[in-house]
């Protein structure tokens, strides 16, 4: 979506700015900035905060239980693994449908930007990921633990 301008008037105090601010796309090329409009900001703000708390909480703490299983008493560990594992797909899922509910309503063509392709691909591999965990092999002795 891109930076946030806000302009206070005259004043040099800080403070709310009311009204007077508005999303902005600046080409980093040439330097050149305007405004754009920002519809469904709500959506596009629950689909950032699904997507951060999914991937910059929940998988790393998945991961982190797993490297530090031994500081955990028996499977306590493997039960957070699969909790947050299980949240971060969770939210995944519904980061991923607000994107192309949002994208369709505001009448962009689906996967035309990086991101957009970027979200496709972590979704698919999350659910590969999600359907190996599915079915995983044998557990093997009390050592795992």
């Amino acid at each position: 979506r891109g930076p946030v301008w806000a302009n206070g008037g005259d004043s040099t105090t800080i403070g709310y700015h009311g009204t007077n601010r508005a999303p902005i796309q600046i080409n980093l090329a040439s330097g050149a900035s305007d405004t754009v409009s920002a519809p469904n900001m709500g959506a596009w703000l629950a689909h950032g905060i699904c997507a951060f708390v999914a991937w910059g909480m929940l998988a790393p703490s998945a991961v982190n239980s797993a490297i530090y299983r031994s500081l955990f008493k028996g499977p306590l560990w493997f039960k957070i693994h699969q909790f947050a594992n299980a949240s971060a797909y969770a939210l995944t899922v519904i980061a991923f449908a607000i994107a192309v509910a949002f994208i369709s309503k505001e009448g962009n063509p689906h996967w035309f930007s990086s991101h957009a392709k970027m979200g496709l691909s972590m979704f698919i591999i999350a659910s590969v990921q999600v359907l190996w965990g599915a079915a995983p092999p044998p557990f093997p002795g009390p050592e795992f633990w």
